[in-house]
């Protein structure tokens, strides 16, 4: 998966969780690439559509 930066730059959409507490918290970590350490600056619209789908299961 991938996704593109303002200027037209495909770069991969990889990360992980930095901080799990069940049903009160979820940090995610985006790599950045060119950096060592992740970006804890998520996208609203990755944190809404995994929130979505938690409460709606996936689709058919």
């Amino acid at each position: 998966m991938s996704r593109f930066t303002c200027d037209g730059t495909e770069v991969p959409l990889t990360g992980s969780y930095l901080e799990v507490e069940e049903n009160r918290l979820l940090v995610v970590g985006m790599d950045v690439p060119g950096r060592a350490e992740p970006s804890v600056q998520g996208s609203t619209m990755l944190l809404d559509s995994l929130t979505r789908f938690l409460a709606e299961g996936p689709t058919a």
